[in-house]
C-alpha cells in the first residue's frame, strides 16, 4: 500500500467517525434530491480506493457515512412518491 492509498484510509476512518452536528441543516440534502448529486469524472482513484459510498466526492459532500445513508434512502422514497404520482395520472380512477 503506498502512501496515496494510506491517506485515503485515513481520511475515510476519520470521515466515518464523524457525528453529525448538532442542529444539522438538512435543506442541502433536499437540494440533491432536487437537483441530483454530482460525482466527479471517470475515473475516480478515490471511488476505485475507497468504494463507492465513502470516495472523495461523497466524503466533500456529507458530513458522515450515516448522512449520505440518509441521502440515499430520501432519494429511493421520493423516487417511488414519483412512480406513484405518475401512476396515479394515468390510470383510472373509478
Amino acid at each position: 500500500m503506498n502512501h496515496d492509498e494510506r491517506e485515503e484510509r485515513r481520511q475515510v476512518e476519520e470521515w466515518s467517525l464523524n457525528e453529525t452536528p448538532e442542529g444539522f441543516d438538512v435543506s442541502y440534502i433536499t437540494e440533491y434530491l432536487l437537483e441530483g448529486f454530482t460525482r466527479c469524472e471517470e475515473p475516480c482513484i478515490s471511488r476505485i480506493q475507497s468504494g463507492e459510498g465513502a470516495c472523495y466526492c461523497v466524503r466533500q459532500s456529507f458530513p458522515n457515512p450515516e448522512t449520505y445513508e440518509l441521502y440515499k434512502a430520501l432519494k429511493q422514497e421520493s423516487a417511488k412518491i414519483v412512480a406513484l404520482t405518475i401512476l396515479s395520472k394515468v390510470i383510472p380512477q373509478h
